[in-house]
């Protein structure tokens, strides 16, 4: 199967339960949908059967990886996935930390970190992977502003887990961009 999904957007923006194909007449019909509807060119990934974890990343002095956390789907199931749909409705459980061996935990955390710089992100980001039954760990996405709805988004969830509330969280923000915008006025 292959998924599709806009170019640009966030939030599972133009990804709906149709995102995953299994024919030629569904691509096409996605493909369609998302130039159309969403003014978007479509991007077409392999789809990753597999359980999803997140690392989050926040610069404060130094960048922290706060603990994986993973983003359980219908219960489970390696072939759900996180679409407008689902997520409108707050359909999922997040177990943070992830049980999972702390040397799976560290391989997501050192790639997070790598794209992180690569990419010059700053204050925080957080990073989607798929791991499949046979343990290889997949790379879905850097998410350079993460939701931080306390309600419901993962990035805060896991600030909280390591022993960082939201109210703190918002602060380090906003001291990282008074920080930058005190060094650009002088």
């Amino acid at each position: 199967p292959l998924f599709v999904k806009p170019v640009t957007g966030g939030s599972s923006r133009g990804i709906r339960q149709s995102a995953r194909v299994e024919s030629f007449e569904a691509l096409r019909s996605e493909i369609k949908w998302i130039l159309e509807s969403c003014q978007d060119s479509a991007l077409l990934e392999i789809f990753i059967p597999g359980l999803e974890y997140n690392v989050g990343l926040l610069e404060n002095n130094s960048l922290t990886c706060l603990p994986v956390a993973e983003l359980r789907l219908n219960g489970g199931n390696p072939n759900a996935f996180y679409s407008y749909e689902m997520k409108s409705i707050h359909n999922k459980e997040v177990i943070c930390p992830a049980n999972i061996p702390p040397e799976v935990s560290q391989q997501m955390q050192d790639y997070a970190i790598c794209l992180f710089n690569a990419l010059h992100c700053r204050d925080l980001a957080r990073v989607d992977f798929r791991q499949k039954d046979d343990g290889t760990i997949y790379l879905l996405e850097i998410n350079p502003l993460p939701g931080l709805s306390p309600f419901y988004s993962v990035f805060p969830k896991q600030a909280d887990a390591a022993g960082i509330t939201t109210e703190a969280l918002i602060e380090m923000l906003i001291n990282n961009a008074l920080a930058r915008s005190s060094k650009t006025l002088r």
